[in-house]
Order: structure tokens, then C-alpha cells, then sequence
């Protein structure tokens, strides 16, 4: 039985962390400035993104801790208090670094150490999250990567969370992939999932605000929600709830196809990958199109895909058709600047 007193409670919350962001960011000075080169925007904007999930995670957290019920799902953290407080701690200590991030800015090569530190903490602290094994749709042989699990896995959550960072670059893109594969963890669960729930709602009213230019995720938002759906993605592979390495990679893979092309770029013209510049797809299309065009355009290129591979279980074969799509768009945007420029 759904308890609908704690759906209450959610959209109250994210009511009046709606009508209150401007106040919370005022205090908090957390603003993300226009540079009038690489970003788009014009004016200062709120960036408090990573506030709604915060409020949000902690509000479940509080709420489950009083109930009767145990809310979380079983393939989150398999019933054991210490998984979830190991998962709440280093859920803040990335959302601090966010914080910072955003206020004062911190050097990449800092960043990625402490991240690196983080995740590595959590995986000795949770026996649950190293990825053991790799399973394919496309074969029925199971591979053992026992011996290096904690390597791959921090690997893969490093990659993700970097990556997804870099694509959050225009309004409703990154929440919009977000709310997707929360949803498609929903959609497996067999019973009523208040994690996915949860971080759906707060995206949604997130969403609104950030369609309306008036909220960004921040590096704090950005750095948590890729934390956060990475960890969730792993764990639904290894409780098999996920059955395929590959199903997992499509949903994670947009971002992911960006930031190989951009730091392939990079390192090809000398500079550091980690260097910030105007060659992300979405800069590219916003050159072509107009917002809502390029957004959808993103939007299509990642849920098409993922749709005809869900009926079709055939996931690979779409994540080759998803990198096709996204390779034939980078080429004909690439001409098209080409021609311009000359």
C-alpha cells in the first residue's frame, strides 16, 4: 500500500523550496554568473539545483527512519542501516564539494582526487557496490571481473559523474535524462519505489524553474544527481534487477559519447580535457537551432533508442545506433561551421 502521508509531505516540500529559491539562494550566494563567452545565459542565475535533492533525499531519510514501513527498496541498499548511512555520507561530502565548487571553484585535478577518495570509501564500506561480474544481451557467457571490481567501479562512476557535469549545459537537458532512468528504475521495481519517486518529483519541480531560466543544477545539483543515478544503476545491475552490462550503458551513454569526443578534441589541439569551451552537442545545435529545437533533438537522440531497446532487448544494437545518431548529427553540424566559416 502506497503511503500517500509521505507524498503529501514530498509535494509539500518541494512547494516551498519552489516558491523559496530565490531567498535560499540569497543566503547561501549561490549564483552562477554570466561569463559572456562559454555560457549562455545573460544575467545571474540561482543555482541551488542540488537543494532539491538534498531536501528531498533528506526528507525520506527522516521520514523512513519514524515509519513502521521500511520504504527504501531492497536493491538500494539490501535492508542494512550501514549501507545507507555510508551512502548518506558520501552523498553530503560530494554535495559540499558542489557547494564549494560553485562559490569559490575548485582545481579538476582536486576535484577528481577527492571524488575518486569518496567513492573508493564507499565501496569498501559497502560490499554491495562493486560491479563482480559483466553480463551481455548479446551473449549468454558471464564475465569475472572480481579482481578488479573496485577499480571498474569507481572507474565507471567517475566517468559518469564527470561526464554528466560537462553535458549540464543547457536547460532541462541533463533533468530530463535524469527523470528518464529514474523512471525506468521505477518501472522495474516491484514494489512502490520512494527513492525513484522522490528524486522524479523533485526533478519535475526542479524542472519548471529551470525551463524558465530561473534555476540551475549547479555543480552541487550535477555532481549528487550523477552520484546518485550511478549508484542506483549499479546496484539494480548487481541485484539483477538490470540484467545486461549493455542495458545499463545505454542508459548512462549520451553523456558519456560527449565528453570521449570533447576530451579527444582537447588532447588532439594541445589543451587539457578538462579545459571548459563551446564544442559540447548542445553548443554546436544552439549555433543551428533554436533552444527548444536543440532540446529536443537531445531528447530524441537518447530516448528513441532506449525505448525500441526495451521491447526489443536488443540493447547493444541500439547503442550502436544511438552513438550513429549522435555521430551523423556532430559530422553535419561540423560542415555546416565549416561552410560558415568559410
Amino acid at each position: 500500500m502506497i503511503d500517500l502521508k509521505y507524498i503529501v509531505f514530498l509535494i509539500l516540500i518541494n512547494s516551498l523550496i519552489f516558491i523559496k529559491n530565490k531567498n535560499i539562494s540569497e543566503y547561501f550566494q549561490l549564483f552562477d554568473h554570466p561569463d559572456f563567452q562559454r555560457k549562455i545565459h545573460k544575467k545571474k542565475i540561482s543555482c541551488i539545483g542540488g537543494f532539491y535533492i538534498f531536501a528531498n533525499l533528506s526528507l525520506l531519510l527522516i521520514y523512513n527512519f519514524y515509519s513502521s514501513e521500511n520504504l527504501f527498496l531492497f536493491q538500494y541498499f539490501q535492508n542494512e542501516v550501514t549501507n545507507l548511512f555510508f551512502f548518506f555520507i558520501s552523498f553530503l561530502a560530494i554535495f559540499c564539494i558542489g557547494i564549494y565548487d560553485d562559490k569559490y571553484g575548485i582545481k579538476p585535478n582536486i576535484k577528481l582526487t577527492l571524488f575518486i577518495l569518496i567513492i573508493l570509501f564507499l565501496i569498501l564500506a559497502d560490499r554491495d557496490l562493486a560491479i563482480q561480474s559483466l553480463r551481455f544481451s548479446f551473449t549468454d557467457s558471464i564475465y569475472d571481473i572480481s579482481d578488479y571490481s573496485k577499480f571498474f567501479t569507481i572507474f565507471c562512476i567517475i566517468v559518469f559523474m564527470n561526464a554528466f557535469n560537462m553535458y549540464d549545459g543547457s536547460n532541462f537537458q541533463v533533468s530530463a535524462i535524469s527523470i528518464i532512468i529514474m523512471s525506468y528504475l521505477f518501472f522495474l521495481s516491484k514494489t512502490f519505489d520512494y527513492f525513484s519517486i522522490t528524486l522524479i518529483i523533485s526533478l519535475i519541480f526542479f524542472s519548471i524553474l529551470n525551463l524558465q531560466n530561473k534555476l540551475f543544477l549547479g555543480d552541487n545539483g550535477s555532481l549528487i544527481l550523477s552520484f546518485i543515478i550511478s549508484y542506483s544503476v549499479i546496484k539494480f545491475y548487481n541485484q539483477n534487477s538490470i540484467t545486461y552490462a549493455d542495458e545499463t550503458c545505454l542508459l548512462l551513454l549520451m553523456p558519456v559519447v560527449d565528453l570521449l569526443r570533447l576530451f579527444i578534441l582537447r588532447i588532439f589541439s594541445g589543451k587539457s580535457p578538462f579545459l571548459s569551451d563551446k564544442n559540447h552537442i548542445h553548443h554546436l545545435l544552439l549555433k543551428r537551432f533554436s533552444y527548444n529545437t536543440t532540446i529536443i533533438i537531445l531528447f530524441l537522440i537518447y530516448l528513441i533508442p532506449i525505448i525500441f531497446a526495451i521491447f526489443t532487448k536488443k540493447y547493444f544494437l541500439f547503442i550502436l545506433i544511438q552513438m550513429f545518431f549522435y555521430l551523423v548529427i556532430i559530422f553535419s553540424l561540423s560542415k555546416f561551421r565549416f561552410s560558415n566559416a568559410k
